[in-house]
């Protein structure tokens, strides 16, 4: 099993970058629904933001989990 420390740690360092790929996503959704009343852009824009960074962060991490998995097993 690989530490949980470890995973930790890869988890924290990334984190700007996580955040910085959420607000981007977000910004460039919300340009585009101009005519929708405020809410529901806030809503949408979040929503349209954070799916696809969840799902990027779940393929970036499961990758890394199995490739420590195969450096720990193997040495």
């Amino acid at each position: 099993m690989v530490p949980l420390n470890l995973l930790i740690v890869y988890m924290a360092v990334p984190l700007p970058f996580w955040i910085a790929l959420w607000l981007m996503i977000f910004l460039n959704t919300y340009r585009h629904f101009p005519k929708m009343e405020r809410g529901e852009r806030l809503r949408l824009s979040a929503i349209n933001a954070t799916v696809p960074t969840l799902i990027l962060i779940g393929i970036i991490y499961l990758a890394l989990w199995f490739v420590l998995q195969n450096f720990i097993l193997m040495g």
